[in-house]
């Protein structure tokens, strides 16, 4: 097999890995918008918390996949909050960091 141009399938390579990358954190920021919208739609605290841990599992995966985005981090750390809140069973509180993590949330997926 004679090869004339390795650096055309080098960057045909390099594109794909970045492709597969994107689509990646904008998976994972899709799932946490989903798991903040569970959260939000629950009505027990466990349950809360549980979609909240999973949000922020699925932000902070995005966050270590893209550039940074102010939106993002500070969805974090409103997800931080909430999960906090609902393990002290302050179920209202915790809505209301998911409502502004969501805010955030989605802020961040319209950027791209």
């Amino acid at each position: 097999m004679n090869i004339k141009h390795p650096i055309f399938i080098t960057a045909g390579i390099a594109l794909i890995f970045c492709g597969t990358v994107a689509i990646a954190a904008e998976t994972h920021l899709n799932e946490a918008i989903k798991h903040t919208e569970l959260a939000l739609q629950s009505t027990e605290v466990k349950s809360i918390a549980q979609h909240m841990e999973e949000a922020k599992t699925h932000s902070e995966a995005a966050q270590s996949e893209q550039a940074a985005d102010s939106h993002l981090n500070e969805g974090i750390k409103k997800l931080d909050e909430a999960v906090k809140e609902s393990q002290l069973g302050a179920a209202e509180l915790a809505k209301k960091a998911a409502q502004e993590a969501l805010a955030h949330l989605k802020q961040a997926s319209t950027a791209k």
